[in-house]
């Protein structure tokens, strides 16, 4: 198995430990403060509709348009957008040039330059930018993506 598949692995595990921690936590919980509180499996049940809410991404007769995915995500300003820094560095999506860039937005996950394309990404409908100081390839047209 190699280290990247191990370490993989082991973030799943750790996510669904986290998960059913917190259930139990959440169960424990209601059971002390509430006389009649479900028991564990009936509790988990009412946590899975609660989460789905009858919703599903499979088209069905009860379901028969898709579920609409969040519009305009990264204009948001209920989430608190704000920059990161990476060790990597990745090509900035904002600019049409190609510009390597390690920062990124901690919610988005996009990476951009910190100035002025986090502003653009977050603000503007066509964020797309030509930086005349950059004399690299064009890897995208304006209007393109």
């Amino acid at each position: 198995m190699s280290r990247d598949r191990y370490f993989q692995i082991m973030r799943y595990l750790h996510f669904v430990d986290n998960q059913e921690l917190s259930i139990s936590n959440a169960q424990i919980l209601m059971t002390k403060s509430f006389r009649n509180a479900p028991k564990m499996l009936q509790f988990r049940k009412a946590v899975v509709e609660q989460l789905v809410n009858g919703r599903t991404f499979r088209l069905t007769e009860q379901n028969a348009e898709p579920v609409a995915p969040i519009t305009h995500f990264r204009f948001n300003r209920d989430h608190f957008h704000y920059p990161i820094s990476n060790n990597s560095r990745l090509a900035c999506k904002v600019h049409i040039q190609r510009v390597d860039t390690q920062h990124s937005c901690a919610i988005c996950g996009v990476h951009m330059c910190p100035d002025p394309c986090f502003l653009r990404y977050h603000t503007m409908v066509n964020y797309k930018f030509n930086d005349v100081s950059k004399q690299g390839p064009r890897r995208l047209t304006e209007q393109g993506t």
